[in-house]
């Protein structure tokens, strides 16, 4: 269960909605001391997440090849809105558009998504196949020595699955928090994956943005990649472009890493090593758990209907005091040094019937019970508003 530290959540009040997207830069945010430290929602920040490890042996996948295939996420233009979060905004306030990540899994699409995207029909039966074993996730590195969260209690997810009903609601999200193994790219390789060829830590566009293999298109072997082409023999190629009319959030090579203008690399904390080992605190709850705050519920109580497009945004709060550890090396994970964030999810349901197959987040965001990431006045923080570029 979530933590019990609970906030006030009810269609008369509210005072607890986080400032999801927003930074301390942000002339529409509130000030620091009382938003909380967030991680950011911008895709390029996040990778595909490394394996957990798992020293219990019960509960978390224990292979890589567990992993989901052919994932993608992206921030996609107007997933959410201000609207979202505080029903009782004007329109014009309403329609503004929040950033929120947006993970998509090939497992249970739809007869309309495959006949959109065919190649993707062989990727859902293989990640079905994987059943229970089945996860799915993302991770981001924090440079300069990583997030200080010792004087912090608890940390807020917003999450929206798309399921207004508990019934209906599967998998299990987990938060991981500490030193985590960066060997995400492809682990079987067993080798340090980068672009920066020399070492210098600058990207040479025309000779190193290659993406993770190594190689431009021209000398790609042809690969099973469901997003590969004769154009892209391996499916590595950055492509912001929405494609599909019928799959309309088909944001398949938004994460190419070939030619997307950034260095792409394993060393995701930069500190210029490769970290192998694994300490790190978790944290983690069932979806089909009570949250803290139910949009659902609110929205109907405020306007007598359910949010639409079956949006099913809740707020989760998790006491850092719950968190387990999780060591391969003898060492201790230290809340003043945070160096890596992973979020992933398993317990997908996959191999049944309407397995979860997208989750997005509006706000990972840190605060302590002295200084609360909300406003104390009466009425809601809305969200700050943001960009709608899909990138």
């Amino acid at each position: 269960m979530p933590a019990q530290i609970k906030l006030a959540a009810s269609a008369s009040l509210l005072v607890a909605l986080l400032c999801l997207g927003c930074g301390s830069d942000d002339p529409a945010s509130p000030e620091p001391a009382t938003i909380g430290l967030p991680l950011t929602v911008i895709r390029a920040a996040w990778s595909t997440a490394s394996e957990p490890f798992d020293e219990t042996a019960q509960g978390i996948p224990t292979l890589a090849t567990s992993r989901a295939d052919a994932t993608f996420w992206y921030s996609a233009p107007a997933a959410a809105t201000r609207g979202d979060f505080d029903p009782t905004l004007p329109h014009d306030e309403a329609i503004e558009v929040v950033r929120v990540l947006c993970l998509r899994i090939p497992l249970g699409l739809s007869a309309a998504e495959l006949t959109a995207f065919p190649p993707l029909a062989a990727v859902d039966q293989a990640n079905a196949a994987r059943g229970d074993s089945l996860w799915a996730g993302l991770m981001t590195g924090i440079p300069d020595g990583g997030l200080d969260l010792s004087g912090y209690d608890y940390v807020d997810l917003w999450i929206n699955d798309y399921r207004q009903q508990t019934v209906e609601r599967r998998g299990r999200i987990h938060l991981d928090l500490g030193r985590l193994n960066e060997d995400f790219w492809n682990p079987t390789l067993d080798a340090f994956d980068t672009e920066d060829g020399d070492g210098n830590n600058v990207l040479a566009v025309y000779e190193e943005d290659t993406g993770f293999d190594g190689v431009f298109d021209v000398d790609e072997p042809t690969s099973t990649n469901p997003y590969a082409s004769d154009q892209d023999p391996a499916g590595d190629d950055y492509d912001p472009v929405v494609a599909r009319e019928d799959f309309a959030d088909s944001y398949f090579k938004i994460n190419g890493t070939e030619r997307n203008q950034r260095l792409d690399t394993e060393d995701l904390n930069g500190n210029g090593a490769f970290d192998l080992s694994n300490a790190y605190f978790t944290l983690g709850f069932a979806l089909a758990e009570t949250p803290d705050v139910e949009m659902t519920e609110i929205v109907e109580d405020v306007t007598g209907a359910p949010p639409t497009d079956g949006k099913a945004w809740r707020l989760y709060r998790l006491n850092l005091r719950d968190a387990q550890v999780r060591s391969d090396s003898g060492g201790v994970p230290d809340w003043q040094s945070i160096d890596h964030a992973r979020v992933w999810i398993d317990d997908l349901g996959a191999g049944g019937e309407s397995p979860l197959n997208r989750i997005e987040i509006g706000g990972i965001r840190f605060g302590s019970i002295e200084s609360p990431p909300w406003k104390s006045s009466a009425g809601w923080a809305v969200p700050a508003t943001a960009s709608t570029t899909g990138d």
